[in-house]
């Protein structure tokens, strides 16, 4: 990242058409979350009359940056719900990641030029920690909606807007995924505005989640023929939070993970689990499969299969009644009664 003037100094103002009293220090914000936001930046020395020199992303890493967001897939559904073809665009769409970084952004030339003399453009760095109070550092700060209307705005370069953030997540991970941004002239009357961001946001989570499921889809479309051929238990998730950890016993979604060792290590299943390899697939995701069962040794012969039993606590979801309580009697090897009773039989 490298510091640039934005062609200007950031004191600069950005509208010509705000009158001189927008442009007033407020002494009180009246706010919590803007009267927080004002206490943070003075204990951090930044001067609400010239900021900082704006920091920007190299071309490389603006382009990369946008490759590890995934965010680029939002903005068709986004440029045609905000902007009709032809038409003028009356706000600035921004599209920033969890750090406040800028990564896209639109609108007309008349506002363009105005985002440009202090410097909002892609590749910026918008946190509140380098250009005040704004729409775009608040939201991805807390994580909540925010509205910065005007003087609320730190930094008195930045008072002839108004803008609004708000939230994207991933829907896979629930985790921040970036920040939604529609900003304007502050002397326009923007009621819908933060409605609109809103809404932009949700379609942006929508067209998010319309994305993993096509590639769940396509990940299963490779995996089904793959497993096929192993003639063993395996596991294949996507790659949404990188290498998962080893997972639990997974004929028992929500039962926490069995260590490999030791005297609570209950069903054998779960031991296996723990202990299975992962390799990553060329489709963005992962494949476990549990080391195969030792035979038992001549001179330690097991139960017979009449008495196979289950160490681990009931599955409340499992309709099989070999498997409601520990103790039962199951099946043999070989002919499960139900899918939930091969990781304590320890048999694939």
């Amino acid at each position: 990242m490298q510091r640039t003037d934005g062609g200007g100094t950031p004191a600069r103002a950005s509208l010509r058409t705000v009158p001189p009293q927008s442009c007033e220090h407020p002494q009180h914000p009246q706010r919590p979350e803007i009267g927080d936001s004002w206490a943070r930046l003075r204990r951090l020395g930044l001067d609400p009359e010239r900021g900082r020199p704006a920091r920007h992303l190299r071309p490389a890493e603006l382009e990369e940056t946008r490759r590890a967001t995934g965010l680029e897939q939002v903005l068709p559904v986004l440029r045609s719900a905000l902007f009709g073809p032809g038409e003028p665009a009356p706000v600035v769409l921004a599209v920033a990641d969890p750090k406040a970084r800028v990564l896209w952004l639109e609108t007309d030339r008349r506002l363009r030029r105005d985002a440009d003399a202090i410097g909002f453009e892609p590749g910026a760095l918008w946190s509140e920690d380098e250009v005040g109070t704004n729409g775009i550092g608040l939201a991805a700060r807390t994580a909540r909606p925010s509205t910065v209307h005007s003087a609320e705005h730190y930094l008195r370069s930045h008072r002839g807007w108004t803008c609004v953030g708000v939230p994207v997540r991933d829907p896979r991970t629930g985790r921040l995924a970036g920040v939604i941004d529609l900003s304007g002239p502050a002397t326009g009357d923007h009621p819908y505005l933060r409605q609109l961001a809103l809404t932009a946001a949700r379609l942006a989570e929508t067209e998010l989640r319309a994305g993993h499921l096509e590639a769940l889809h396509r990940l299963r479309t490779v995996a089904v023929p793959l497993l096929a051929r192993f003639g063993g238990p395996a596991l294949v998730v996507d790659g949404a939070a990188g290498r998962p950890p080893p997972p639990a016993c997974p004929a028992r979604p929500g039962w926490p993970r069995r260590p490999a060792t030791g005297a609570a290590a209950g069903c054998t299943g779960c031991r296996r689990w723990a202990s299975a390899r992962w390799s990553r697939w060329p489709t963005a995701g992962w494949c476990a499969r549990p080391p195969r069962a030792r035979p038992r040794s001549p001179s330690r012969p097991g139960p017979p299969p009449s008495s196979w039993t289950c160490a681990a606590p009931p599955a409340p979801s499992c309709g099989c009644a070999a498997a409601r309580a520990p103790g039962r009697t199951r099946r043999a090897p070989g002919t499960p009664s139900c899918s939930c009773c091969w990781p304590c039989t320890g048999t694939a």
